[in-house]
């Protein structure tokens, strides 16, 4: 072989050892960090499945609260109902008071006994608790009108409430299921076998290269090594 073809398997030879040496490297590193990525994400898994415990709770209570608070509005919404038409009998009553105490107090004026109005007093007194009637019945009148309207809101807010409540009951039943667990422990699987096969990638054309190069190396130092031996020359035989 001449010196140039020598040379350039020389530097073959160098080429093959650095780059499986390099690769052999990398992929010890891959393997490294698929154990220190993968015990972290167990340890975040952990950390995450401890968090989800404590939301679980959180929104078991939440609902527990809302469910009440629906409940309470919507019973109020009842007795509202129930009101409504008290106040309204309470509006006629008074009207029919307010009626009886107008007739009573112009009855007492006009009572008239020897030029004298003995019952005037009286009449105004009459008068003055129409008017306190008459002022009560329109407060009640304001009042049942009100109620009747608040009503239906009352009714609407503890519907919105229970609905939450199952909304937020259905969210904690997927916390509390272990599938966020389970995918985060998946995608741990899948980032461990990535790298583990990125390792692999690294590492099978690292070794072969790395024992390439060490074989041409000895093949090359064998070359180099000849034999100093040199041909004897038989002798000639005396004439």
């Amino acid at each position: 072989m001449n010196d140039r073809t020598g040379r350039q398997l020389q530097a073959l030879s160098k080429g093959s050892i650095a780059y499986g040496a390099i690769g052999l490297v990398m992929a010890v590193v891959l393997l490294v960090v698929v154990f220190v990525v993968g015990g972290r994400l167990d340890a975040l898994a952990v950390r995450l499945g401890e968090r989800l415990g404590t939301v679980g709770a959180t929104l078991e209570r939440t609902a527990a609260t809302l469910d009440r608070a629906g409940a309470t509005s919507l019973g109020f919404g009842v007795t509202v109902e129930q009101a409504v038409p008290t106040l309204a009998q309470v509006d006629t009553s008074l009207g029919e008071v307010g009626g009886t105490l107008r007739e009573a107090e112009a009855e007492m004026a006009a009572v008239n006994i020897l030029g004298q109005r003995p019952l005037a007093a009286l009449s105004e007194r009459l008068g003055r608790v129409a008017t306190n009637v008459d002022t009560l019945r329109t407060q009640m009148g304001t009042l049942g009108v009100n109620l009747g309207a608040n009503k239906a809101n009352l009714v609407e807010l503890g519907t919105s409430l229970t609905d939450l409540a199952s909304q937020i009951r259905r969210a904690d039943e997927v916390v509390a299921s272990g599938e966020i667990e389970s995918s985060l422990g998946e995608v741990v699987g899948v980032v461990r076998l990535s790298l583990a096969l990125l390792a692999i990638w690294f590492a099978v054309p690292a070794a072969g290269a790395l024992a390439f190069g060490l074989w041409l190396r000895r093949q090359l130092a064998a070359d180099d090594v000849t034999p100093a031996t040199s041909p004897v020359t038989p002798a000639t035989p005396p004439g």
